[in-house]
């Protein structure tokens, strides 16, 4: 009953609807609760429900079967865009008839991958095999006319893999000199880090190497040049933290003594003490002190 013509929402729709439409004649045609008429009336409900459930999905398979022979009408839009089409070809063919008539040289359109995949009937065609004979039939001249189609295609085709093939080498040919001459760099920063005998320097040789490497990965931005980037610097924390550490860690230098005249008052010396406390002594005090002496 279905056939293979219909789509897929369209037999879904047939069946639920066949099946609605059995359920509700069963429940109508089973209205009778006589035993004795038990199997005639199964039998009758059977054979009904069948019958109408086929004229139901014959009559809507119809129904779906002419609906998709129907052609949908163009919107506005198809027919606005197929004006526009066709205007600029006819633009285009002005063009081409003026530069011919006044003898100069058109060149020729840009082959694009929209114009091949399109495949539009063009001027090349008229080179090809296509009969314009009347007694062939327009399927056989369709056929043709596809075929002719296909062939220039495929010409165009073949051009603009040969250019593409030949810009993918160069291309290729061009990134692994550039990968050599960056792998080179690299070693020579790894050797001039190998040699360099003072801090500063190696630090200035770090920097260099962090430059090229960020170069590297502004210019491919691969997971290698970024790991490498990361690695060069913490090599230069793990270098700032040593000398940090070694700065606190040593051992500081003794003072230097400090020099006479220098603003620096002098250490007072004992005779300069005796002379302190005579200066410092009442008169009062200076005969008991000299008495003892006397006697």
């Amino acid at each position: 009953v279905f056939g293979s013509n219909l789509h897929d929402e369209q037999i879904i729709h047939i069946f639920w609807s066949t099946l609605f439409a059995e359920l509700f004649m069963i429940f109508m045609l089973s209205q009778n609760e006589n035993d004795a008429f038990r199997p005639i009336q199964l039998a009758y409900i059977g054979s009904i429900t069948a019958l109408a459930c086929a004229v139901l999905a014959k009559i809507m398979k119809e129904i779906f079967r002419f609906g998709n022979r129907k052609r949908r009408r163009e919107s506005m839009f198809d027919r606005a865009y197929r004006a526009r089409a066709q205007k600029r070809h006819r633009e285009k063919m002005d063009r081409q008839m003026k530069a011919a008539l006044e003898g100069e040289s058109q060149p020729p359109a840009p082959v694009t991958w929209n114009s091949l995949l399109r495949g539009r009937k063009t001027a090349a065609m008229l080179s090809c095999d296509v009969s314009a004979d009347s007694s062939v039939s327009s399927e056989v001249r369709k056929m043709q006319i596809e075929a002719a189609q296909r062939e220039e295609a495929m010409a165009r085709l073949k051009v603009v893999v040969r250019k593409w093939k030949a810009n993918k080498e160069l291309k290729a040919k061009r990134e692994a000199e550039e990968r050599e001459a960056a792998a080179a760099k690299l070693k020579e920063f790894a050797a001039a880090k190998n040699e360099a005998q003072t801090y500063a320097e190696r630090r200035r040789i770090e920097r260099a190497e962090a430059k090229e490497l960020r170069q590297q990965a502004k210019k491919k931005s691969d997971d290698e040049s970024v790991v490498a980037l990361h690695s060069v610097n913490r090599r230069r924390r793990d270098l700032a933290d040593d000398a940090l550490h070694r700065s606190k860690t040593s051992p500081s230098p003794p003072p230097s003594p400090p020099l006479a005249g220098a603003g620096v008052i002098p250490m007072a010396t004992e005779s300069d003490s005796a002379c302190a406390d005579a200066c410092t002594t009442t008169p009062d005090e200076a005969p008991a002190a000299t008495a003892p002496a006397e006697s």
